[in-house]
C-alpha cells in the first residue's frame, strides 16, 4: 500500500496564499499607521540611446572593442605562458586541441 502524500493539496495551497496575502495586508496597514511607507518598486528607465546617429554608435562601439583588444593583447602572452605550465591529464592519442586553447 502506498503512503499518503505529504504535499498539500490545491485547496490547502489556496488557503496558504490567502493567509499570506492577509498577513501582508495587515503588515502594510500597520506600517502606514506608524507613518512608514514602503519604497516604490524600481522600474526600468525608458530612455533612448544616447547617440544621435548610427555612425556615432558604431564609432563608440569600435573604440570600446579596440580598447578591449589592447588589454587582451597585453595579457595574452602572460596568460599563455601560465596555462602552458598546466599538465594535460587527457590521453595523448585522443587529443585534438591543445589544453591552453581550450582553457582560453
Amino acid at each position: 500500500m502506498s503512503q499518503r502524500s505529504r504535499r498539500p493539496g490545491r485547496e490547502a495551497i489556496k488557503e496558504q496564499r490567502k493567509a499570506r496575502k492577509q498577513a501582508q495586508r495587515a503588515l502594510r496597514q500597520q506600517q502606514q499607521a506608524q507613518g512608514l511607507s514602503a519604497p516604490p518598486c524600481p522600474s526600468l528607465p525608458n530612455r533612448k540611446c544616447p547617440y544621435s546617429t548610427e555612425e556615432e554608435e558604431r564609432a563608440a562601439r569600435l573604440e570600446a572593442v579596440t580598447d578591449q583588444v589592447k588589454v587582451y593583447r597585453a595579457m595574452l602572452p602572460v596568460l599563455l605562458k601560465r596555462l602552458s605550465q598546466i599538465t594535460d591529464p587527457r590521453q595523448p592519442r585522443k587529443i585534438r586541441h591543445k589544453l591552453t586553447v581550450l582553457m582560453i
